[in-house]
């Protein structure tokens, strides 16, 4: 089993999952922008000395961090955690199929994982999506970070970023303070749509009910841990001086042109008020932003 771990990006997750994984057994090296924080000089000497990687960097940097990787990946796997989109709502499953051209194995790693509780070693279960099924027991350990195999990274990428979108609309509720019966009804309303939405993007609706759906929705949507829980509350506590930016924020703009907003009431309140400032009120437990 291959057990050389490279992870690019020293932050909070990227450290947090490398520390996990250290204490299964796995010889974990990082490269960072940030010297100090960096284990190796260069993404090639990653590369070169890793089976495994892992992209703990923003989405809009992982196109180029994957390509610098490519000329050392052959037959080896790079996954990323980051749940963002590229322009014309490319995930980033999609952006390592089209990197890799059949190169380098891929996929995503997402689930519940607040970076904090990984940290300080509370259990956590996430996926490991691929297509390539030779990669499906790699992270079989004993540590309380849990990593399973999924066939299907099309839709558990899809997940992710849906995912994100949709813990705006729940942080807006808490925002608004309207308390848990008022969430729970939203909650009810988002699966509906979650399950929908990936079933029109081309995914498998039934994966909304997955880790990396459901599972990370009820983690990230009721957590101040979660930027984009947080950046829901600050849309309704203090408008004026967080302008709406993050992966979800730019998720939920891309995804204007892929779907009608009028078969997602909450999806499209979240957009009026994300992006066209409307002021979100209060209907029979939904997030609803007047017309």
């Amino acid at each position: 089993m291959a057990k050389r771990l490279g992870i690019v990006g020293n932050g909070r997750i990227g450290a947090a999952l490398g520390g996990a994984l250290s204490r299964d057994n796995w010889r974990v090296k990082y490269f960072d922008a940030r010297k100090e924080v960096s284990g190796v000089k260069s993404l090639d000497e990653l590369g070169k000395t890793s089976d495994v990687i892992i992209i703990a960097a923003p989405s809009w940097t992982n196109r180029d961090i994957a390509t610098e990787l490519k000329p050392h990946a052959k037959d080896k796997l790079i996954v990323t955690v980051a749940k963002g989109v590229e322009p014309g709502f490319l995930t980033m499953e999609d952006m390592l199929t089209e990197v890799s051209g059949g190169h380098f194995d891929h996929g995503v790693l997402y689930g519940p994982m607040l970076a904090s509780e990984i940290a300080n070693q509370k259990p956590a279960t996430i996926l490991l999506a691929t297509a390539s099924s030779k990669w499906s027991n790699s992270f079989s350990g004993n540590s309380k970070l849990k990593i399973i195999y999924s066939d299907d990274p099309t839709s558990i990428a899809l997940c992710g970023v849906l995912k994100n979108i949709f813990a705006i609309s729940l942080g807006i509720n808490d925002g608004l303070e309207l308390g848990h019966n008022s969430k729970g009804a939203l909650a009810v309303s988002i699966i509906d749509e979650f399950q929908r939405l990936l079933s029109d993007l081309g995914g498998d609706p039934k994966q909304a009910n997955s880790l990396a759906g459901l599972g990370d929705l009820l983690a990230t949507g009721w957590s101040n841990l979660s930027f984009n829980h947080r950046m829901g509350t600050l849309l309704v506590k203090d408008p004026g001086n967080h302008p709406p930016k993050g992966e979800g924020v730019a998720a939920l703009k891309e995804i204007k042109a892929k779907v009608d907003f009028t078969d997602y009431p909450v999806l499209g309140a979240t957009y009026r008020i994300v992006f066209e400032s409307a002021k979100p009120i209060s209907i029979t437990g939904h997030i609803q932003a007047p017309a």
